[in-house]
């Protein structure tokens, strides 16, 4: 028995999940039924190229259970076969383990049972169904997305005083300030929450604060004219 190694040259590695075929031919091999071999290879994706948008951490009876909501922030589509779920506990949890797509801009709802698409009146397609689901605390916890590399793409962390039962937690901005108690704001939707739909609480593209204003006065003898330093941001989308 001789074992030959070959190395071989892959193409671009790019994110997501790839099946390669490798087949060995030989003239004299009377049987090629096993020298072909497949297997599944997973290139990572950048840190936040996905954002966790929205959380129902406390539901109440007949809103469908907790959920999650998910966005793509990148501006190419996003293979989310074999990424994983977990809260602060770090039990992961599979998304799909099958081809799934998520598109640029797009969001997602991620839930442990069907109730929730009847309630909210959204279609099966806006939402996917894990087999298991982490059960979220009502105190305070936290949602981390791992891509099918164990990559960690999302964080981000809640207190349940900053909500209610019955209401989503809505981050105001979905790609900057995952920790921020500001950035997070309940629901105003008369349902508790907008899975996969445009949050309630979302902000403007401009919003601008003014974080501080400074007066220079020259320490001069007489008059002179002083200089006012303001100090502003924009905390809006753009």
């Amino acid at each position: 028995l001789e074992i030959i190694e070959v190395p071989l040259q892959l193409f671009e590695f790019e994110s997501g999940v790839h099946e390669i075929a490798v087949h060995v031919y030989a003239t004299e091999d009377l049987n090629a039924e096993d020298n072909t071999l497949r297997m599944a290879i997973a290139g990572s994706y950048p840190r936040d190229a996905v954002s966790i948008t929205e959380i129902m951490f406390s539901p109440i009876s007949g809103q469908g259970g907790e959920w999650a909501e998910i966005k793509n922030t990148s501006a190419t589509e996003i293979s989310l076969q074999g990424w994983m779920l977990s809260d602060a506990n770090s039990n992961q949890h599979l998304i799909t383990d099958t081809q799934y797509f998520l598109q640029p801009d797009s969001l997602l709802t991620l839930c442990g049972n069907e109730n929730l698409f009847e309630y909210f009146s959204i279609t099966p397609d806006q939402g996917l169904i894990l087999d298991s689901w982490p059960t979220l605390n009502s105190a305070a916890d936290s949602l981390r997305l791992y891509d099918a590399t164990g990559a960690a793409i999302a964080s981000v962390y809640y207190r349940g005083s900053w909500g209610s039962s019955g209401f989503s937690l809505e981050r105001r901005h979905p790609a900057l300030f995952p920790l921020a108690e500001w950035n997070w704001r309940p629901s105003n939707h008369a349902d508790g929450g907008t899975p996969s739909c445009t949050n309630t609480q979302l902000l403007d593209s401009v919003a601008v604060q003014i974080e501080s204003i400074v007066l220079d006065i020259p320490d001069t003898i007489g008059p002179a004219p002083a200089e006012i330093i303001v100090n502003f941001s924009n905390q809006g989308l753009d």
